[in-house]
């Protein structure tokens, strides 16, 4: 049927590059990426030639990296938006670990030094060596979405950076299974308003990615349900206005939503039965989030920092491993959150530091990442050698 459409189409009007994806096993180049699908019906989408052709470090004089703190100069800055214009299409298009660098460096555009010059083709570098990642949608059976949020507090100018993403994924991920996962969408973005504590910079980014989760939801019933009418929603959600992402008359399709965060503080609050804290601003929408989180079916997953895929969408240099884990694989787990905190005990009875588990996770193999004897080596936090695939990402549900 859909080739029909196609053919009638073409009959009125002119097409450009047409190609049928499965019998192109090279894919088919547009606007900077390609697409392929493979045999089972997976679609593979990557930008290796937009980052290899495309995507240049900003020639520098010899001697001026050494110049930190200069002012760049009018060529140097043009020089830059040129580089962070390359990055922005990039991270939108089909690299999510280029989405934090990007805005973060972009906002710098109007008081550059020498040292953001020098950290701008850091980030181009670090892009280059995967020049070939790819996004993978997989045929999935029993779809279900997640939102992975994350926020880092007042890393640029007193201003925190939120980072979302919205996962798609089999049944299964709430129950601690190895399922398969997609990544659907991400984005990176200064909060929009200055908060005091890491609580209420992670309790915004994830308020943000909630409403994301709805949209993306409601904009999948409308592709699958031909008699689908937008007009039908406001009786099936509350009558609130901030309560509009869910309610308790919410379709059974979207149920079962899964929200996970790495703010320890974020995950403790959400499993209370009340409201705490001195900010009352974010105690407010504290309780918002578990509302839509109990109108959704939903749950609270908290993840360790080393495991957090959403890292790079918050920091310039935050960790890519884990997203890169998941995105070659195509799987992600979580485990329960208590064997994670018996973990760290154990570790700590070992001699590391709080500061060490804190920033790398815990140095054994209950760490960041499941073992897999069949998978490729890599380097774990205290660079013993271990094979590993997909993130394990260490939660608790509430």
């Amino acid at each position: 049927m859909h080739l029909e459409k196609i053919q009638q189409l073409q009959q009125r009007f002119v097409f450009g590059k047409f190609v049928t994806l499965k019998e192109t096993p090279q894919g088919a180049a547009f606007n900077g990426r390609r697409v392929q699908q493979m045999p089972d019906g997976e679609i593979r989408i990557d930008m290796q030639k937009f980052v290899e052709e495309r995507l240049q470090e900003i020639a520098l004089e010899k001697g001026r990296a050494s110049q930190k703190k200069e002012l760049a100069t009018e060529k140097e800055v043009a020089l830059a938006r040129a580089a962070c214009g390359a990055l922005n299409w990039l991270a939108k298009e089909g690299r999510p670990d280029a989405a934090g660098p990007s805005s973060l460096l972009s906002s710098r555009l109007t008081r550059l030094t020498v040292e953001d010059l020098c950290t701008i083709n850091e980030v181009i570098r670090n892009l280059k060596k995967k020049p070939d990642l790819s996004l993978r949608v997989q045929p999935l059976q029993n779809m279900k979405f997640a939102v992975v949020s994350d926020a880092s507090f007042g890393n640029d100018n007193l201003h925190s950076q939120g980072g979302q993403m919205i996962l798609c994924h089999e049944a299964g991920l709430q129950e601690n299974q190895r399922v398969k996962t997609n990544l659907l969408w991400w984005r990176s973005a200064r909060l929009q308003r200055v908060v005091n504590s890491t609580l209420a910079a992670e309790t915004q980014s994830l308020s943000r990615g909630l409403g994301d989760m709805l949209w993306i939801m409601v904009l999948f019933e409308e592709l699958k349900d031909e008699k689908f009418s937008i007009r039908e929603w406001p009786q099936r959600l509350s009558g609130s206005e901030v309560m509009a992402m869910a309610s308790t008359s919410s379709t059974e399709s979207l149920k079962g939503s899964l929200a996970v965060v790495d703010a320890k503080s974020l995950y403790d609050q959400l499993c209370k039965e009340t409201i705490g804290g001195q900010d009352k601003r974010t105690a407010i929408e504290i309780q918002i989030i578990r509302e839509d989180l109990n109108s959704l079916s939903g749950k609270i997953r908290w993840i360790d920092h080393p495991a957090m895929l959403a890292d790079p969408l918050t920091m310039i240099k935050g960790s890519c491993e884990p997203l890169y884990l998941m995105l070659s694989s195509g799987m992600f787990q979580l485990v329960a959150e208590f064997e994670h905190m018996q973990a760290r005990t154990n570790a700590k009875e070992n001699g590391q530091s709080n500061m060490d588990i804190r920033r790398f996770g815990v140095n054994k193999s209950l760490g960041s990442c499941e073992i897999d004897m069949n998978d490729s080596p890599c380097l774990t936090p205290n660079h013993a050698q271990i094979n590993r695939h997909e993130p394990l990402a260490y939660g608790s549900e509430s």
